[in-house]
């Protein structure tokens, strides 16, 4: 029996539901012994559900769900409601890649100089929740492991799959895995390798929630419309002046690189 814990766990969050979270896994064999990760090989697999519900103010002060979250946000913020699974590769109970994930905030983005900008015209109110299920896989010994990790570090031959565990496994780096061994969310795969599960589970869950409009949520909710509104703008002189801050500092920094 093994068991997987946690190292070196990091959460940060900001406003409009972006959040960043970074977390290291270590895997120890459970019998007595004196180095617990020595010898200590195979694969952490996480199942992760996110669930994103999002809103935009209109110009006439209805609410918008926003239904394609990459479009609304100009594809710079992406698989916010997409489920998967992906696999840490384990080599003597260490993790060389740690579980990095995040996502900016729900908002349209603006394009200034090559780069894209959030602005908060129109605010957005919304809910994100994340869940991951981690599990231990043994292998015989690390020279099963050593080429996916070879093939995570590659840059070439990426659009290869591999084959892991009587399965072919993505590799892009476009994925919500981002370049870790990927499969897309089924049942039929996790159950295949709960099979092969001799560890304990680990479980995290992220929710982040915003509210960047005026109103309070019982008021707005009931003015959410299904229907596209004519315009996502938001005119009301009675603008927060945390928005109107943001907006200002917004300008200042386009001054400041228009002088560089």
């Amino acid at each position: 029996m093994y068991s997987i814990s946690i190292k070196n766990e990091e959460h940060s969050s900001d406003k409009w539901g972006d959040y960043v979270v970074h977390k290291e896994f270590v895997v120890e064999n459970t019998k007595k012994n004196r180095n617990k990760t020595v010898g200590v090989n195979g694969f952490i697999v996480q199942v992760i559900e996110k669930h994103t519900k999002a809103y935009a103010l209109c110009g006439d002060g209805y609410i918008k769900e926003i239904k394609n979250i990459d479009e609304f946000t100009s594809n710079q913020v992406k698989f916010m409601n997409d489920s998967y699974i992906e696999l840490f590769p384990i080599i003597d109970g260490e993790c060389e890649y740690g579980d990095n994930f995040q996502n900016g905030g729900v908002l349209q983005y603006e394009k200034y100089r090559g780069k894209f900008y959030p602005n908060n015209n129109p605010p957005t109110i919304g809910k994100i929740e994340q869940s991951g299920l981690c599990f231990f896989i043994p292998v015989d010994n690390k020279d099963f492991v050593k080429p996916v990790l070879k093939k995570i570090k590659s840059v070439k031959n990426k659009n290869l799959p591999l084959n892991i565990l009587g399965m072919d496994w993505n590799f892009l780096n476009n994925t919500p895995a981002n370049g870790l061994p990927f499969r897309e969310y089924n049942m039929y795969d996790i159950n295949n390798l709960l099979i092969y599960k001799n560890s304990n589970y680990i479980q995290h869950n992220v929710l982040a929630e915003w509210n960047g409009l005026i109103k309070r949520n019982n008021e707005i909710q009931k003015n959410i419309v299904k229907n596209n509104c004519d315009k996502l703008l938001y005119d009301d002189e009675k603008i927060s002046v945390e928005r109107e801050l943001a907006a200002t500092t917004k300008l200042i920094s386009k001054y400041n690189n228009l002088k560089d």
